[in-house]
């Protein structure tokens, strides 16, 4: 056992040795091109990006798209949302202002015309006593039907 763990503590020795090695021979060939290349990078950490740069950079990065798909498809959308919904909308609308107009734009004047005489008179409308109790008051419906109602049909 104590022969197993010298061999793997000189293997290891080696291998640090060998990493060691490796590292120096790296730096040696690659200090002179470092050193000389420093202040060319330093400048450049150094530089701020003129505006003209800075457009260019946003340039490639974000490419300008044109604007009329999304004008037009904007277009589209409101006409169709008119046509849908415009119809109800203005009908609403029109009986609204009617119903200003009738009543006097609404600032408690008078109508120039009115549209019902005993509500413009001021007359309460006086209903008959059996109004709302019983059965409706229709007219009793005929056992046969005329000639006119068979050949309608």
């Amino acid at each position: 056992m104590s022969k197993l763990i010298s061999l793997l503590t000189v293997a290891a020795f080696l291998a640090c040795a060998l990493a060691f090695l490796a590292l120096s021979t790296a730096v040696r060939e690659t200090a002179p091109a470092v050193v000389e290349q420093a202040p060319a990078l330093i400048r450049e950490y150094r530089h701020t990006d003129t505006l003209d740069e800075l457009q260019q950079l946003r340039a490639l990065e974000r490419p300008s798209r044109p604007l009329w798909p999304f004008i037009f498809f904007l277009i589209v959308i409101i006409l169709l949302f008119g046509m849908v919904v415009g119809t109800p909308f203005l009908k609403q609308t029109n009986s609204l202002l009617r119903q200003v107009k009738r009543r006097g734009r609404g600032h408690g004047r008078r109508a120039p015309y009115p549209a019902d005489d005993s509500a413009s008179s001021g007359r309460p409308i006086i209903l008959p006593p059996t109004y709302g109790y019983g059965p409706p008051q229709l007219p009793p419906p005929d056992s046969s039907p005329s000639a006119t109602e068979d050949t309608e049909w």
